[in-house]
């Protein structure tokens, strides 16, 4: 075998280890598939559906600003039905802005692991549950927020007391919350 013909039979090797090789993979479309696979609307219905109550919190005060009272449950159903006409149009509109986000913040190789790894059984099991996932993270979150809660406030209490504000808060605004609170 001549140099020649050893170095033709080198570069082929090299050139098609570099043609299979993922790391060489378009990035833009790792990351297209990333979302196609991550951003959906079965995801977002159970994250929409957690946001229910403080839509209908924010439903309830802005009415009462303006006069009219509704009861805790006409909210949520207000909530669930605007939360419902919300989710296409969030999936659709994040899908770019989510890819250049993916692009910016994880590298052409991490992209490509991440994909290649959605496109395994264990990748679109995961993707999957992911729906499922949310909905029990959802009900945990609220098994554990009252306890979590009651003890931020009373943190929260005790540094309002104790003059420990976060940086650059107006004195009328400290003043206004200390008389939320009875604090003098």
């Amino acid at each position: 075998m001549t140099t020649i013909s050893v170095m033709f039979r080198s570069f082929i090797s090299v050139a098609w280890l570099l043609m299979i090789s993922p790391a060489f993979a378009d990035p833009v479309e790792d990351a297209e598939y990333i979302v196609d696979e991550t951003v959906t609307a079965e995801l977002l219905r159970p994250v929409m559906a957690a946001m229910g109550e403080s839509m209908a919190a924010g439903i309830r005060g802005e009415l009462l600003s303006q006069g009219v009272s509704l009861s805790d449950e006409a909210s949520l159903v207000i909530a669930k039905i605007a939360t419902d006409h919300m989710i296409d149009p969030m999936v659709s509109n994040m899908r770019a802005g989510t890819i250049l986000a993916m692009m910016e913040n994880i590298s052409d190789e991490g992209l490509s692991e991440y994909r290649a790894f959605l496109e395994t059984s264990a990748g679109q099991e995961l993707v999957a549950a992911t729906p499922e996932l949310a909905r029990a993270g959802e009900r945990i979150g609220a098994e554990i927020a009252p306890g979590i809660a009651m003890l931020a406030v009373s943190q929260m209490i005790e540094d309002i007391q104790s003059d420990r504000w976060p940086d650059a808060v107006a004195a009328e605004v400290k003043d206004e919350i200390r008389a939320i609170y009875g604090i003098e």
